[in-house]
């Protein structure tokens, strides 16, 4: 039984949380989110996301 991760990217980052790409890629580069980069893009976790609205 597999389950799907489901990742964001920087866009769909910037619109769920009503923010510039360029606030997104600096909380990414700060660590403020986790994320992973794979070429040039960042994919963001929904585990991550949810932990970034937490506070962890």
């Amino acid at each position: 039984m597999s389950e799907e991760i489901k990742v964001y990217t920087v866009p769909e980052l910037s619109k769920l949380f009503q923010l510039s790409p360029q606030s997104v890629r600096r909380y990414l580069k700060e660590g403020r989110i986790k994320g992973q980069k794979v070429g040039t893009k960042w994919l963001v976790s929904e585990e991550a996301i949810k932990k970034f609205l937490h506070g962890e």
